[in-house]
């Protein structure tokens, strides 16, 4: 059994930043436009562990030169893009040599930073 906390947990809301827009296809957005990106700086990952005899998810950190990114879609009503939407996928991507707490390359990847 895995122990944690809710300090353990991260939440969008624990972001150090967002941005709208990534530059490539994402699913059905063939441009990204309706794409956000939220950036986190988790303490803790868990990792499935597959030693016998029981099989089960081992909580470990995360390494220093990660972050996590969370991308969510946008509803899109009529032309525009709204403030709703579903969280698509997820990835750990290297961590920017100057800024550890945004992605390497970030002013590449991303359209706006929100904040």
């Amino acid at each position: 059994m895995v122990e944690f906390d809710d300090q353990d947990l991260s939440r969008l809301t624990d972001a150090y930043a967002c941005f709208s827009g990534i530059k490539r296809p994402c699913g059905s957005d063939d441009t990204g436009a309706t794409t956000i990106a939220y950036i986190l700086k988790p303490k803790a990952l868990f990792a499935y562990d597959s030693r016998p005899p029981v099989f089960w998810m081992r909580k470990q950190s995360v390494p220093r030169d990660l972050v996590f990114v969370a991308y969510v879609r946008l509803d899109v009503v009529g032309d525009a893009a709204s403030d709703t939407g579903i969280l698509t996928h997820w990835q750990f991507a290297e961590a920017d040599e100057n800024d550890p707490t945004l992605p390497h390359d970030f002013e590449n990847r991303f359209v706006n930073r929100l904040w």
